[in-house]
C-alpha cells in the first residue's frame, strides 16, 4: 500500500542542557546532543554529536520555513548523509522535535530531541508610549496603542492594557501594502505575536482590524481605532530602527541582502551555460549568495525557451511567513525547454539566490517527483516525473491510504524533458522524493533536493508504459539510478 513514511515516537528523556540552541536526544536510540541557530529567514544550521563517540562531529543544515516543520540535511565533512524530517511538539517543559532520520545508505532511524522551556525572562522595562493614540480591543480585553508611522512603511509603537497595569508590549511591523498592517508583539525581546490587520473608514473613524496569532497558538480577535479628524502623530525625531532584532550580526545580515537586490539586473539572458557538459557536480554551492521570496507575475513557454517575471520580495521586511513584493521586478529568459504551462506558475511564490554583487545566481522553480528516465539522442538522460502540487502537500504529515496517493496523482501534472544536470538515488530504494527543478546561468536546468518538499510516495503505485518502438522507461527505484547518469549531467543530492 502506497503511504507517506511517518515516524511515531514516544518521548524518552527528561534532562535538558542550558542555553535557547542546545538540545538533547537520540538517534535510533544512541544518545546525541545537538547545537542549533535559528535564523530569521526560516534558515536551520548546526551541529551534533554523540557522547558516546567523541571525536566525530556532524554538521546540520535545513529550514523551518513550515511552522512546526522542520527539515534538516546532516553533513560527514563535505558529504551529505542524512536527510531528516521532524515535527514539533510542547510539552509543559519541554520543546521537542520528533522524527525520521533517512541515511543515503538506505538506513532510517528514528530521531528526537528537546530542550527545557525556558522560564520567564525579567520584565524589560517598559518602552515610552508615544505616537499616535488609539483603542481597541484584544480579545475581550481593552487595549490602549500608540503608533508611529514611518515614510518607509514601517509601523513601531506599543500598547497595553488598562486592566493590567504595569506591562507594556512593544510593536513593529509595516503598512507596505495600503490598507494591511502587519504588526509583530514583543514582550521583553521576546517575540509573543504576529498580529493581521485591515484597514476600514466610517464618517468619524479609522479602523485598523484583524486577527492577532500568540506563538504559543492561540488567536484572539483585534482592532484599534481613532477619530479620523485627529490627524497622525508624526513619527520621533530619532531615525526609526529599520530592523527589529537586536542582534548586531543579524542586522547586518540583513543589509547585506538589502544591497545585493539593489544592485540585481532587471533584464537577463541566460544562453550560454558553459559549465552545462562539463563533468562539474557542484552545480550550486557559491559563497556570498542571498535568498529571496519572488512572486511570478508572468511566464511563457515555447519549444527551446521560457521565459519568467518576478517581483520580488521586499528585504526590509524579512518575514518568510508575511513577505511583502515590493521589490525589484525581474524577467529571465532562459535558452531551455521546459514544457511547464504557464497555469502552473501563475502567482506561485519561488525562491531565488542572488550574489553579492548583485549577479543572479539561480532560480528555484518548481518541485517535481522524477519516476522514470532513459536515453536520449543528446547523450544525456530523459526524465519524466510528476509536478508538485496542493494535492501531495494536503497529504504530508498523515498516514494515506493508496486511494488517497492515488487520486493525489491523477490530479498532478505529468512532464518530461532533458534536465542539463540531475541526481538520482545510488541505491535501489522505490520512493518518490519530490525534487526542485533550478535553473542557473551555468549549468543551465538542474534537478537535486534543495528544499523539503512534500514527501515520499512508494513508485508502485506511479505506471508508465513505453510506446511501441520507442525507447523504454526506466522506473526510478528500481536499480542504481545514479550509476545510469552520465558524467556530464551528474550533479550532487543536496548541491
Amino acid at each position: 500500500m502506497s503511504r507517506f513514511l511517518i515516524a511515531t515516537l514516544s518521548l524518552c528523556f527528561l534532562a535538558f542542557p542550558a542555553g535557547a540552541g542546545d538540545y538533547t536526544g537520540d538517534v535510533g536510540g544512541l544518545g546525541a546532543e545537538f547545537s542549533l541557530d535559528w535564523h530569521n529567514n526560516g534558515e536551520v544550521t548546526g551541529t551534533y554529536h554523540y557522547p558516546s563517540r567523541p571525536g566525530v562531529t556532524y554538521r546540520l543544515s535545513g529550514n523551518n520555513h513550515t511552522e512546526g516543520k522542520l527539515y534538516l540535511e546532516e553533513f560527514t565533512g563535505d558529504q551529505l548523509t542524512a536527510k531528516i524530517y521532524l515535527s514539533k511538539a510542547l510539552t509543559n517543559n519541554a520543546i521537542v522535535w520528533q522524527g525520521e532520520m533517512h541515511n543515503t545508505d538506505g538506513r532510517k532511524f528514528q530521531m528526537q530531541f528537546a530542550r527545557g522551556r525556558a522560564a520567564p525572562k525579567p520584565a524589560a522595562p517598559a518602552p515610552a508610549q508615544t505616537g499616535t493614540q488609539y483603542n481597541g480591543n484584544v480579545g475581550k480585553l481593552s487595549a490602549v496603542y500608540y503608533l508611529n508611522w514611518h515614510d518607509n512603511g514601517q509601523v513601531t509603537g506599543t500598547y497595553s492594557y488598562p486592566d493590567r497595569p504595569g506591562v507594556v508590549y512593544t510593536l513593529s511591523g509595516d503598512n507596505h501594502t495600503d490598507g494591511k498592517l502587519y504588526l509583530e508583539e514583543f514582550t521583553g525581546n521576546d517575540l509573543t505575536a504576529k498580529c493581521y490587520l485591515s484597514k476600514r473608514l466610517t464618517d468619524g473613524n479609522v479602523i485598523w482590524e484583524g486577527e492577532m496569532k500568540n506563538t504559543d497558538g492561540r488567536q484572539f480577535p483585534m482592532t484599534l481605532s481613532r477619530n479620523r479628524s485627529a490627524p497622525a502623530t508624526p513619527p520621533p525625531s530619532t531615525p526609526a530602527p529599520t530592523y527589529t532584532t537586536t542582534n548586531n550580526e543579524l542586522d547586518d545580515y540583513t543589509r547585506q541582502r538589502i544591497s545585493a537586490l539593489s544592485k540585481v539586473k532587471t533584464q537577463h539572458q541566460w544562453d550560454a551555460f558553459p559549465k552545462a557538459d562539463l563533468a562539474d557536480e557542484n552545480t550550486y554551492a557559491r559563497e556570498g549568495t542571498f535568498y529571496y521570496q519572488a512572486k511570478v507575475t508572468r511566464y511563457t513557454t515555447r519549444p527551446g525557451s521560457f521565459t519568467i517575471t518576478l517581483q520580488t520580495e521586499t528585504p526590509e521586511n524579512d518575514n518568510w511567513d508575511h513577505p511583502s513584493f515590493t521589490g525589484p521586478e525581474i524577467t529571465v529568459t532562459v535558452a531551455r525547454d521546459l514544457p511547464i504551462p504557464s497555469s502552473e506558475f501563475q502567482g506561485k511564490v519561488i525562491h531565488v539566490q542572488i550574489h553579492e554583487s548583485g549577479e543572479l545566481n539561480s532560480l528555484a522553480l518548481h518541485g517535481i517527483g522524477i519516476t522514470h528516465y532513459r536515453p536520449s539522442d543528446s547523450g544525456k538522460l530523459e526524465i519524466r516525473g510528476v509536478l508538485e502540487s496542493k494535492a501531495f502537500e494536503e497529504l504530508m504529515w498523515q498516514p494515506l491510504t493508496g486511494d488517497a496517493v492515488q487520486a493525489a496523482i491523477a490530479k498532478a501534472r505529468q512532464v518530461q524533458f532533458i534536465p542539463d544536470k540531475v541526481a538520482l538515488s545510488s541505491f535501489p530504494d522505490p520512493q518518490l522524493m519530490f525534487r526542485t527543478i533550478r535553473v542557473t546561468p551555468t549549468h543551465g536546468i538542474v534537478i537535486h533536493i534543495t528544499e523539503a518538499g512534500p514527501g515520499m510516495l512508494e513508485l508502485e503505485s506511479i505506471s508508465l508504459q513505453s510506446p511501441p518502438n520507442e525507447v523504454p522507461w526506466t522506473p526510478v527505484g528500481t536499480k542504481n539510478d545514479a550509476a545510469e547518469i552520465p558524467a556530464n549531467q551528474r550533479t550532487w543530492e543536496a548541491g
